[in-house]
């Protein structure tokens, strides 16, 4: 339920479960601002979990069904979400994954399929093992603070990138793809 300093849980769920996801894509859009300073609000969707390369990621250890997501399963997912609204993707311009192994070029190829056609599309995806510390956020975020931080969609992604890399110790043996 919603607390008094504005944080949502949602409840559980089967991460693995597309059906999760795109609940949870309702939920938001239901709830976010359309409008930030004087802006149009775009959209980024940051996934973590358990990752399988090609076979999926998201899995739910914690739930009976530990069946992985697979990237077209997720594309399927925001699709409906973004259906629901009538905007077909025409807010989303960054989808992340922290999952292991899970860069290959097929998912890239997937999960850019719900954003608009008529935008460029950042998917950000491992092709190696992620950390077990996940993407960086608080740097990423921080970043975004003051008020002349340009915020396009591939100065996001490259931040997220960048902030998570640094994050990492010996970051050499780790890649992350945008």
């Amino acid at each position: 339920g919603n607390r008094a300093d504005g944080v949502v849980n949602p409840g559980a769920g089967d991460s693995g479960n597309p059906s999760q996801l795109q609940g949870f894509i309702n939920w938001a859009l239901d709830n976010a601002s359309t409008d930030f300073r004087g802006s149009t609000v775009r959209h980024a969707l940051v996934m973590i979990g358990p990752g399988a390369g090609w076979r999926g990621a998201l899995q739910d250890d914690s739930t009976r069904s530990s069946t992985a997501m697979t990237a077209a399963q997720m594309a399927a997912a925001i699709n409906a979400a973004y259906a629901a609204t009538h905007e077909a993707g025409g807010r989303l311009r960054l989808i992340a994954a922290g999952a292991s192994l899970f860069g290959t070029l097929e998912n890239a190829l997937d999960l850019s399929e719900p954003m608009s056609a008529d935008t460029t599309a950042h998917v950000v995806l491992s092709e190696d093992v992620f950390p077990e510390t996940g993407f960086a956020f608080e740097a990423w975020l921080n970043g975004f603070a003051t008020a002349d931080a340009v915020l396009t969609p591939a100065g996001v992604a490259e931040s997220l990138v960048q902030t998570t890399a640094a994050s990492i110790p010996d970051s050499t043996d780790h890649v992350i793809a945008s």
